[in-house]
């Protein structure tokens, strides 16, 4: 399964060791589990292009640092906040979201999943977020939330970029979780229930200027994903 095999993310079916069963806020509204969907979200989380473009330089940082390609770090985050560090899960998904810490910050992390990645990767956490206080409110701060959610974007794309499509499923793993999309995978059901995220995703690489000039970026550096 590659580097992210080992990846403990607590996340989706209660505190447990899962992998990745949905992590984010759109999440919360496609998984079925809450009403709503990740359409409806999208229609919310309202795009400021002055912030989305002052973000581009610090993405490609941490893209750097743990291997994964900026334009999919940027693509989430339209997704999941409008780049905006505040945005807070809708009107009934906070039952679900509190139930795991709530969702926050420029990815709408989870707060255990957070949580998780900081206690298994201590070293790690000590080096790239040493600030952050462990709190749901303390995901809100860009640069915090941008170095967690890059380390969890590298673990993922570990797994995933011997795929040609590679972005897609690593983007998608994002909402349904790595477990869950290996299993679409396994079962050639790609994307599955996760076709709301997958079309999002596909979406900003066609409409969104700072993705589609990074993935051009990257396949002249040498990244290959269809």
């Amino acid at each position: 399964m590659g580097a992210a095999s080992n990846l403990p993310l607590y996340v989706g079916v209660g505190v447990g060791a899962a992998l990745l069963v949905g992590m984010s806020r759109a999440a919360l509204a496609s998984s079925g589990n809450l009403p709503g969907d990740a359409e409806g979200l999208r229609k919310r989380a309202k795009v400021n292009p002055k912030a989305a473009a002052a973000l581009v330089p610090y993405v490609s940082k941490w893209a750097k640092v743990f291997q994964y390609p900026a334009s999919l770090h940027m693509a989430l985050m339209s997704i999941e906040s409008g780049y905006d560090p505040n945005n807070l899960p809708p009107p009934g998904a906070s039952d679900w979201a509190n139930g795991r810490g709530g969702a926050w910050g420029l990815s709408q992390m989870l707060l255990v999943t957070a949580q998780g990645l900081t206690k298994n990767a201590p070293n790690t956490a000590k080096q790239y977020w040493p600030t952050w206080d462990g709190t749901g409110k303390g995901l809100q701060d860009p640069q915090v939330s941008l170095a967690i959610t890059g380390y969890a974007l590298g673990k993922l794309w570990a797994h995933y970029r011997s795929n040609p499509n590679a972005w897609m499923l690593t983007g998608l793993s994002w909402n349904r979780g790595q477990a869950g999309v290996d299993r679409l995978l396994n079962a050639s059901n790609i994307p599955g229930p996760g076709a709301h995220y997958y079309n999002a995703l596909a979406a900003q690489r066609q409409s969104n200027p700072n993705v589609i000039a990074l993935v051009d970026s990257e396949k002249k550096g040498g990244y290959a994903f269809a």
